[in-house]
């Protein structure tokens, strides 16, 4: 309609033209409008093919044009009301013929895995009338390490379901159709260091050949906020809207939108933040809700693999894993995954449908290409083996309708399961499940009564008694009124008056075990710390009372075990006022006195003391260092403290404002700067230092000044570690012995001061005992799954772990999870409003 208001306005030229005399002008622009007439019917032609009325009109209009050019010098002015006539008639011939108002929209996917994100907007417009909808697949292209382009990829028809038509790229030209409408679903143009889409889509040039561009971002996120650079893209600034899931992720996107605005004084040329976001929900859940098992055929060798013998349906759990998480974990990945092969493979009631995210393969060429074979092997022989679905295709949705349960990484597909009250696990990339016996026990402290140690077990709500010689554990119970599913439940313990006081750590109370009764008990928190993350507790025995530090916590608790009533001093880091923000840290272990504990700051150079007896704190030591410490000890005339930074062993007089650093390390000692060491142990002449990351124990000889490896343990030092990044959790000494805990599962260790010998093993339950803690294990699982109403997913633990989701999976339990399949209508609604606003 555009070209022909334009040929309406050189109409008005000629005439103008013609009444001055100037008949070459006149000529000129005729001639012009006879190729613009040319144009518009092979366009006609090229969109509804040959035949239609417009087109005959339009060749009419074209022959008149003839002799009003060979008879230019005599003609009269009447064949200009003549050719007016004409154009007022093929105007109005369009509008019947191809409908007023029609709209023309291209939907570009580059990857056919990420089309849901686009689709349900294109079935809406497929819906109008008034539309013309196109899905016009692009290519992209591998991106070299010095960012040239390399292998072009193309995925197209063969890549989309039937009922998708599919334009090919290279017959749409945005530059000539100017569709009213380009969707995108990929905002980094150029940006990504992996790949790039084609140059000639980057959302810089679309923009020029639209009316409305709009960014549809090809992924969700359960978060409730997006990372500062993704509202700074190239997508995200030249499109008109950008389409977000929940308000949420708006406000975040506008926050970040603005401030990229104001630090690079652009006056909001890309558009006002409030106008360019739009919440409306997203349509790669449309498609999630929408999909059921009877929508997608399955290869006969999937279907086998899927049902039993007797037709029934084995559970099917989708593993899910993602590039970024692989990469930054290189090896310790690759042995997760073997570790949950081995889970996998010789169970008969469930199968894994694993589905790597779409990219991996170019990640690893481009990024870790030294990991690429190994990858590639690790590939083949999943494939080759044929106990589980390896899924490499872009039907991304068949595998959700599929699959009974979720496991893997965090991504967008986690959402996608959330809406469908499917149950999900989250992997921990660093638990793996294959290196520990199922019944084994592990533990952060104990008590030693003499006869007994003592504990609660860090990968059970449970309470074990062993007997000092034998290491045999027996159950004694379990804590009242504390999740199952939740571990480390409780950090130190003492004992006063026979009494044991298991000091909470990630635990709701302080919990109590009379050893003379075998009762147990709680003591509540009466003031709970705002947002904390995890408790922390140490605790101490002083007299007729408990004292209780937190790590997190920013209260003192002293508990008094004559009255059983508790006192609460308040921890000030501020002089003159309180101030207790979230992720602030305060103490994580102290030395006792008679009377005083000595309580040093993990977060900054200070040491308090806290009398007990008056409940008041006091900082004693200020310095000027950047970091805090971990643990503190005495050797009966010094102060020994371990930084957390790793950088030296500290001693203090315990009255001065200055500390005598030692630091001439061994030679290929490596700390990292951040959780160096953990525990310090003062025994006779001898300083220990225990490491967290370090790579090794450290004895120092304070009567030589000499740092050495303490060769005894350095076994322990040396061993990669599985589940978490650190060596030792704690240290103690019980009269000649020095107990040391390894963060290695159930690997317990006793040094003899006096022999040199060195006791290390796993705590192993018996059978029986085993079986009590496997269904606890079981109740952990059901519990983690009900706590995760309105949240929909858990992260596996040691406690919730695959093999526990796998049985949990068994019992039917697809119901308890407190997931309920949702409704999503985002794709008309984002449809309907960028409808609305382009007329």
């Amino acid at each position: 309609m555009e070209i022909i208001a334009t040929l309406k306005e050189a109409n008005t030229e000629i005439r103008r033209l013609f009444l001055e005399g100037n008949f070459l002008a006149v000529l000129d622009l005729l001639i012009e409008s006879q190729n613009a007439v040319i144009k518009i019917g092979e366009f006609i032609e090229s969109l509804e093919g040959e035949g239609t009325k417009t087109v005959a009109l339009l060749e009419r209009y074209y022959e008149s044009l003839y002799p009003i050019a060979e008879e230019i010098e005599t003609i009269d002015i009447s064949f200009y009301k003549r050719l007016q006539k004409q154009l007022i008639t093929i105007e109005n011939s369009i509008k019947s013929e191809f409908g007023a108002g029609k709209i023309e929209v291209a939907f570009l996917p580059y990857n056919a895995s990420m089309w849901d994100s686009l689709e349900s907007i294109w079935l809406a417009a497929k819906k109008d009338p008034q539309c013309d909808a196109y899905c016009v697949p692009i290519p992209y292209y591998e991106l070299t390490r010095d960012r040239r382009l390399e292998k072009m990829h193309y995925e197209g028809a063969d890549c989309y379901d039937d009922h998708v038509e599919i334009t090919n790229w290279r017959e749409y030209d945005i530059r000539t159709r100017r569709p009213d409408v380009i969707f995108i679903h990929y905002a980094y143009d150029d940006m990504a260091g992996n790949a790039t889409i084609h140059p000639e889509f980057y959302s810089k040039i679309l923009r020029e050949y639209c009316e409305c561009l709009v960014y549809v971002p090809y992924f969700i996120t359960s978060a409730s906020t997006i990372e500062e650079y993704s509202a700074s893209l190239p997508g995200v600034l030249y499109a008109n809207y950008v389409m977000v899931q929940s308000e949420a992720i708006r406000q975040s996107y506008i926050r970040h939108y603005k401030k990229f605005n104001e630090e690079h004084s652009l006056n909001f040329c890309f558009g006002k933040a409030e106008e360019k976001f739009v919440a409306m929900g997203s349509p790669k859940l449309d498609k999630a809700i929408c999909s059921n098992e009877s929508d997608y055929e399955l290869p006969l060798a999937w279907r086998q693999l899927i049902c039993k013998e007797n037709g029934e349906k084995k559970k099917v759990i989708f593993y899910n894993t993602h590039m970024f998480v692989w990469l930054k974990n290189g090896e310790r990945y690759f042995r997760k995954i073997h570790s949950v092969f081995e889970t996998f493979k010789n169970r008969k009631d469930v199968v894994l449908w694993w589905r790597p995210h779409p990219n991996t393969e170019l990640n690893f060429r481009v990024s870790r290409p030294d990991l690429l074979k190994e990858y590639m092997k690790m590939v083949e022989a999943y494939k080759s083996e044929g106990w589980g679905i390896y899924d490499d295709t872009s039907d991304l949705h068949r595998a959700v309708a599929w699959s009974d349960a979720y496991y893997g990484d965090g991504s967008s597909v986690t959402e996608l399961f959330k809406v469908t009250g499917k149950p999900l696990l989250l992997q921990n990339a660093l638990y793996q499940p294959s290196n520990r016996s199922q019944y084994a026990v592990e533990l952060v402290d104990f008590y030693d009564d003499g006869e007994y140690l003592w504990f609660a077990a860090s990968n059970y709500n449970a309470l074990f008694r062993m007997s000092s010689s034998k290491w045999e554990p027996e159950y004694m119970g379990t804590f009242p009124g504390e999740k199952a599913n939740v571990a480390w439940l409780f950090g130190l313990v003492v004992c006063n008056n026979g009494i044991l006081f298991f000091a909470p750590y990630n635990a709701e109370c302080i919990c109590t075990f009379d050893i003379g009764t075998k009762a147990f008990g709680t003591i509540e928190l009466l003031l709970p710390a705002p947002e904390q993350i995890e408790k922390g507790f140490s605790a101490f025995s002083v007299g007729k009372y408990v004292v209780f530090t937190g790590y997190s916590y920013p209260y003192i608790i002293r508990y008094d075990t004559e009255t059983c009533t508790s006192d609460y001093c308040e921890i000030s880091l501020e002089k003159g006022k309180m101030r207790h923000t979230m992720g602030q840290r305060y103490f994580a272990r102290g030395y006792q006195t008679e009377e005083y504990l000595i309580l040093p700051l993990v977060s900054r150079d200070e040491i308090f003391r806290y009398d007990v007896q008056t409940n008041l704190l006091e900082r004693i030591y200020c310095g000027k260092a950047r970091q805090g410490y971990y643990d503190i000890d005495f050797d009966g005339s010094s102060f020994w403290l371990a930084p957390k930074d790793g950088s030296a062993i500290l001693q203090w007089d315990g009255y001065s404002q200055n500390m005598k650093r030692w630091c001439e390390f061994p030679k290929g000692y490596v700390c990292p700067e951040e959780f160096g060491n953990n525990n310090i142990c003062c025994v006779g002449s001898d300083v220990y230092l225990f490491p967290n990351n370090a790579n090794m124990v450290l004895r120092l000889d304070t009567k030589s000044g000499r740092i050495s490896p303490a060769t005894e343990f350095q076994s322990e030092a040396e061993a990669e570690k599985d589940e978490i990044i650190a060596n030792w959790f704690h240290a103690k000494i019980v009269s000649n012995l020095i107990y040391a805990l390894t963060m290695r599962p159930s690997s317990f260790s006793c040094y003899n001061i006096q022999t040199g010998q060195l006791r290390q093993e796993q705590i192993l339950l018996d059978d029986r005992t085993g079986e009590q803690m496997k269904l606890l294990r079981q109740a952990a699982c059901q519990e983690a799954f009900r706590d995760c109403v309105g949240q929909g997913n858990f992260c596996e633990t040691p406690l919730v772990d695959v093999a526990g989701f796998c049985d949990f999976l068994q019992e039917d339990n697809l119901g308890c999870c407190g997931n309920a399949p949702s409704t999503n209508h985002a794709g008309d609604a984002i449809y309907a409003y960028v409808r609305a606003r382009i007329g």
